[in-house]
């Protein structure tokens, strides 16, 4: 059968825009954000604190063990990604600049709160006044490790939109 010329014109587009639209043509900040967004979305799954107990007993937890923790986090982490998906071929506005850091904000406050926690619960397992042999051991697992290395790429890339959005108003005046 024949090809119609407007189908392969369109189908040359599509070829065009698959090309444009490249992870090897992906901005520096487009990396970090969407790359960022996938290291967490990982470290959601993994949990985020671990207990040594008495007799070599462990235990973890993390967001999967609380009802609609890791669909919570998901569903921030799209958002990011949503709001940030202009960054692959231009620069963001102001506005989903302002969304992209609101919802960065709220999705480091779970980090920032759970590091926190831990610290507390760590010195409080340290005064322990049954001594050694009831001692329990809490320190952070990998997801919190893997879910914090996502909040810090994403933040970079959110600080360099915000540097590229200024230079950019800067020479347009």
């Amino acid at each position: 059968p024949a090809v119609s010329p407007q189908l392969s014109a369109s189908a040359a587009a599509m070829v065009a825009s698959l090309r444009r639209s490249s992870l090897s043509q992906l901005s520096p900040i487009a990396w970090c954000v969407f790359a960022g967004s996938a290291v967490a979305a990982i470290g959601a799954l993994l949990p985020w604190e671990q207990a040594t107990m008495p007799f070599g007993v462990k235990l973890t937890a993390g967001p999967a063990d609380s009802a609609g923790g890791v669909i919570m986090l998901w569903l921030l982490l799209a958002a990011v990604v949503w709001i940030a998906w202009p960054v692959r071929v231009e620069q963001l506005p102001k506005k989903r600049l302002i969304g992209l850091t609101v919802v960065l904000a709220l999705l480091s406050f779970f980090m920032i709160a759970k590091w926190a926690g831990l610290g507390d619960a760590q010195s409080a397992s340290s005064d322990d006044v049954l001594g050694e042999v009831l001692q329990v051991d809490i320190g952070p697992g990998l997801g919190l490790f893997l879910y914090s290395a996502g909040m810090i790429a994403i933040w970079v890339g959110v600080v360099r939109s915000w540097l590229g959005s200024g230079s950019q108003a800067v020479a347009a005046s």
